[in-house]
C-alpha cells in the first residue's frame, strides 16, 4: 500500500476477495493498514455486524481512530462517520459515547478525541432523524444523571475512614441527608446495560468494601424484566420490585 506502482494492483485485487467476517476486518484497521482504501473496505465489512456483534468491537474500533490521518489532524474521518452511523441505536449509542469520553483523557490524542466527541454530541443532538434525536435525548439524561452521582459518592466519601464506620453514615446521606432524591428518579439507561433503565438507588443496600480508594457497591432499582439484560435483575417475589 505505500507503494504507488503496486497500489492500483492492490486495489483491484481486494474485489475478488471473499468478504471477511466483521471479525477479521479489524485486522486491516490496525497501524499496519493506514491507507484509506482499506480502511473503508473494513468499515463496510463491519457494518455487517449486528448491535450485539458490533459493540464487542467499539473499544478496538474507538481506539483505532488514532491511525486515521485525519483524525490526527484534528478532523472526522470514514471509521469515525461509520460509528456515528450506527450510534443511531441507543445501544450503540451508549457505548460509543462512553468510549470517546473515557478517551478524552488519553495521554496520545486526547484532544482529538475531544473533537471527536463534540462532533458526535452535535451530530446526535441535530440528528436528522427522530430515533437519532431520542437517543441522544436518553444518553443526555444518562450522562447527567450519574454526573450527579459521581459528585455525591466523592462527597460522602470525603471524610476517609473505616469501610465499616463510614458506611452507616453513607446509607443516611442517601436515605434521609442531602442526596436522598437519588432513591427515586425519571428513568436513566445504565452505561453497562443501556438495555436496562434504572430508576432510583436502594440506599439502605449499599454497601463499603475494604480499600484505600472505599468503593461503592451500589444497588438500583429498575423497570426492566429480568430476562432482558445480561446482567443480574432480581425481582422481590412479595411485590414485583426489581
Amino acid at each position: 500500500w505505500d507503494q504507488p506502482g503496486e497500489e492500483q494492483e492492490a486495489v483491484e485485487l481486494m474485489s475478488e476477495w471473499l468478504r471477511p467476517r466483521a471479525a477479521e476486518a479489524l485486522e486491516l484497521l490496525t497501524d499496519a493498514f493506514t491507507h484509506r482504501v482499506p480502511r473503508e473496505y473494513a468499515t463496510r465489512c463491519l457494518d455487517q455486524a449486528d448491535d450485539e456483534e458490533l459493540e464487542i468491537y467499539l473499544p478496538q474500533l474507538v481506539q483505532a481512530l488514532r491511525y486515521e490521518e485525519e483524525f490526527r489532524l484534528g478532523q472526522s474521518c470514514h471509521l469515525e462517520r461509520f460509528l456515528v452511523k450506527r450510534a443511531v441505536s441507543l445501544f450503540i449509542g451508549n457505548f460509543l459515547a462512553w468510549n470517546l469520553r473515557l478517551e478524552r483523557g488519553a495521554a496520545q490524542y486526547a484532544e482529538q478525541f475531544q473533537a471527536a466527541y463534540d462532533r458526535f454530541e452535535k451530530t446526535m443532538a441535530e440528528g436528522t432523524s427522530e430515533q437519532q434525536r431520542q437517543t441522544w435525548y436518553e444518553l443526555k439524561k444518562s450522562f447527567n444523571m450519574f454526573d450527579r452521582f459521581e459528585d455525591a459518592f466523592k462527597e460522602v466519601r470525603a471524610g476517609g475512614g473505616r469501610a465499616d464506620k463510614i458506611k452507616p453514615h453513607i446509607r443516611k446521606e442517601f436515605k434521609e441527608g442531602n442526596f436522598r432524591d437519588m432513591q427515586a428518579f425519571e428513568p436513566v439507561v445504565l452505561p453497562i446495560d443501556p438495555r436496562i433503565s434504572i430508576t432510583g438507588i436502594v440506599a439502605e443496600d449499599i454497601n463499603v468494601f475494604k480499600s484505600k480508594t472505599l468503593p461503592l457497591g451500589i444497588k438500583f432499582r429498575t423497570t426492566t424484566p429480568p430476562d432482558s439484560s445480561r446482567l443480574p435483575i432480581s425481582e422481590n417475589p412479595e411485590t414485583g420490585e426489581k
